[in-house]
């Protein structure tokens, strides 16, 4: 959640973060809470549900919103189930936080450059 949300300020650049931070920071590739480390389908599921939501902006489309809501979904479900300390609903609204975070980095990213002829 923290290096998509730096992202969202840095979309020049390809990271918001030293790619290998000496440990123990939980920014490590290798860190075991990293969502991709917990549960890499959770991971997909949030970034595809991003792009789903992203999708929505150019085009309108109900089918999209509910591809990223049914991913939001399934990857609360997955986290609930590797770290059970929080509720469901929690990991549901940490999941659409996310993807959402995801959605605003990839339309910053496809916008044209301030001055640029479009």
């Amino acid at each position: 959640m923290v290096e998509l949300w730096a992202t969202r300020f840095s979309a020049a650049r390809l990271t918001a973060f030293d790619p290998a931070p000496p440990p123990p920071s939980r920014l490590t590739p290798a860190h075991p809470l990293r969502l991709e480390t917990v549960s890499r389908e959770a991971h997909d599921h949030v970034l595809r549900a991003g792009r789903c939501l992203e999708r929505t902006v150019r085009r309108p489309d109900e089918t999209d919103v509910v591809r990223a809501q049914h991913g939001i979904h399934e990857a609360a479900r997955l986290l609930h189930h590797q770290l059970d300390g929080l509720s469901m609903p929690l990991w549901v609204l940490i999941g659409r936080f996310c993807a959402e975070i995801q959605a605003e980095n990839l339309r910053i990213r496809k916008a044209p450059a301030p001055g640029a002829k479009a």
